[in-house]
């Protein structure tokens, strides 16, 4: 087990990954080594493996929420590697059901929200982004945030920064469609003034 958290402290996941499945093969019920041979196969972009191996630890402790945030993340992995849109969707709806079910059973870890935070940007639900985001701001003002530290602050801060920018490119983009729509709508009605002019001047 050991030499297996050194490996992977080290990066070398391929190695870290065989030592993980040796722990594993001497005790079936060992929850952390599913979870670290899961995060070692997800490093080295091995997600259904991966998957599998969350799916293990999950079986162990249905209450751990590492394992459900882990899978959230390497589901998150394919659905960056699909090419199918509704593939994509799929995989990534998956994750925020996950994420949703870390976040249930350990409400104030900064960590778990803002991984959700990023699927929705990623499916363009960028409103309801920034309402979950909000969820982590209060708890790092109000010191309740579970491993707080200065990197989840930075984090919190910058997609929050740029989920408000994207709202508002969106809400500039919405008013120049409603100006375009009326320009065009008295576009419209200054054509029918004056085909109804050259009628009546046709007319005299």
């Amino acid at each position: 087990q050991l030499k297996a958290i050194a490996l992977g402290k080290l990066v070398n996941f391929a190695e870290a990954e065989k030592n993980y499945q040796k722990a594993i093969d001497l005790d079936s019920d060992f929850l952390e080594a599913y979870i670290n041979r899961g995060i070692a196969l997800d490093k080295l972009g091995r997600y259904e493996e991966a998957i599998a191996s969350f799916e293990e630890a999950i079986k162990c402790d249905p209450q751990d929420e590492a394992g459900y945030n882990s899978r959230a993340n390497a589901l998150r992995g394919l659905g960056m590697q699909a090419q199918d849109p509704e593939v994509v969707q799929s995989y990534y709806e998956s994750a925020i059901v996950d994420y949703d079910a870390a976040i249930a059973l350990k409400p104030n870890v900064v960590m778990y929200i803002c991984n959700k935070v990023k699927i929705l940007q990623f499916l363009g639900r960028d409103r309801e982004a920034l309402e979950v985001l909000n969820q982590a701001y209060e708890l790092i003002r109000s010191g309740n945030a579970e491993e707080e530290t200065e990197e989840n602050a930075a984090f919190v801060e910058e997609n929050a920064a740029f989920v408000e920018r994207t709202l508002a490119q969106r809400g500039d983009l919405l008013q120049k469609v409603i100006e375009m729509e009326q320009a065009a709508a008295e576009t419209e009605d200054l054509v029918a003034e004056n085909g109804d002019e050259e009628t009546k001047e046709e007319a005299i």
